[in-house]
């Protein structure tokens, strides 16, 4: 197993309940890193996509798209579904409905 990998697994258990969103968010951030494709990348992205919507919906909807940018790469059917799934929540939160209806088709 990648060191990352087993870091990122650490940190992600070891994240106290009391730990603010913006705490959280800038650990998971630590990991990111956009060059690699990877599912556990992926995943980081749409977590982090999840953790900043309330605040930032086009920063939240960049990291989905890129997130399922990287999941078509890799063919993981599951996280394209994921991806399209918060790309097409986040359009119905602006209000673009057809652009939410295509996502979540």
């Amino acid at each position: 197993m990648p060191i990352r990998f087993i870091l990122f697994l650490t940190v992600i258990i070891l994240l106290p309940s009391t730990m603010k969103g913006s705490e959280r968010t800038d650990s998971l951030r630590a990991f990111l890193d956009t060059s690699q494709v990877s599912r556990m990348q992926v995943e980081i992205m749409l977590q982090i996509a999840g953790e900043i919507a309330n605040d930032s919906i086009e920063e939240a909807l960049v990291l989905s798209r890129e997130a399922l940018r990287q999941a078509e790469i890799l063919g993981a059917k599951s996280l394209v579904a994921n991806a399209k799934l918060s790309i097409g929540l986040f359009y119905d939160y602006l209000g673009v409905k057809d652009q939410a209806i295509d996502y979540l088709q």
